[in-house]
């Protein structure tokens, strides 16, 4: 570990990661070091974590799929660990969705169960603990949207160039729809939560990418995407024959 750290920062790498960010070999690890999912984190993980200014990319979908546990969001948080440290990764984008929106939802969500279980606050009723209404949460909406914007560059080591509208950094945005049936509960209420609870990729009608419009009126510009389909599944196809992998539909 030791010797390819040496050599990434010889070569100005960054990130730098062994999926575990370098937890296990402490005396190396530093700043470039991102630590990848998130479960099974103890307090002190977390203290080496915030110690060594590790950054973390929590794979909020794909470890509950796997059975593997929540993002450990509130104890993050709880543990010092700095906000713009905190972001999120897809990790197996051929097991669940690419969808950012889905990834601060579950980000949210988990940071709520946590904090409720940790101070067995509210009532109970039946089964239910039901945390009382002046309850203040400590991972709020806007907090997730700073995770999957600011949070993320500074994770990759790139917010000097991108994560926030700010002059002189490349002028990546996105333009999301407001308007559509599934953001109507809300509209013009609470925009955070609007975007964090209902949002989707559906309702992103516009990209733009170091100034260049890529995504327009919900299409994708220049690229034809049923071509892109048809490949994707004809090489996923030849993978599976290739490997002689069957799918078992049962599980």
């Amino acid at each position: 570990m030791q010797t390819a750290t040496e050599l990434g920062r010889r070569l100005n790498l960054w990130p730098i990661t062994d999926h575990s960010g370098g937890l296990g070999s402490p005396e190396v690890s530093g700043e470039e070091f991102i630590v990848t999912h998130g479960p099974g984190l103890t307090p002190e993980d977390i203290e080496i974590i915030v110690e060594k200014d590790i950054k973390v990319a929590l794979s909020p979908l794909i470890d509950p799929m796997i059975g593997g546990g929540l993002p450990p969001v509130y104890e993050l948080i709880t543990g010092s660990v700095p906000l713009e440290n905190i972001s999120f990764s897809i990790d197996v984008s051929g097991q669940t969705a690419v969808d950012p929106f889905a990834s601060l939802r579950a980000m949210v969500n988990s940071a709520r169960m946590q904090q409720v279980e940790a101070n067995q606050t509210g009532i109970t009723l039946g089964t239910l603990r039901v945390p009382g209404p002046d309850t203040e949460w400590l991972f709020s909406y806007r907090d997730a949207l700073f995770t999957g914007t600011y949070g993320g560059a500074n994770v990759l080591g790139l917010a000097d160039q991108i994560g926030s509208l700010t002059p002189g950094k490349r002028a990546d945005v996105i333009m999301v729809n407001m308007n559509m049936i599934n953001m109507l509960p809300l509209t013009e209420v609470n925009i955070p939560m609007q975007l964090v609870q209902h949002g989707l990729p559906a309702n992103v009608d516009t990209v733009i990418i170091e100034g260049q419009i890529r995504k327009l009126n919900g299409e994708l510009v220049d690229v034809d995407m049923q071509k892109v389909i048809n490949e994707a599944a004809q090489s996923q196809a030849a993978i599976r024959s290739r490997a002689g992998v069957v799918i078992d539909a049962k599980r």
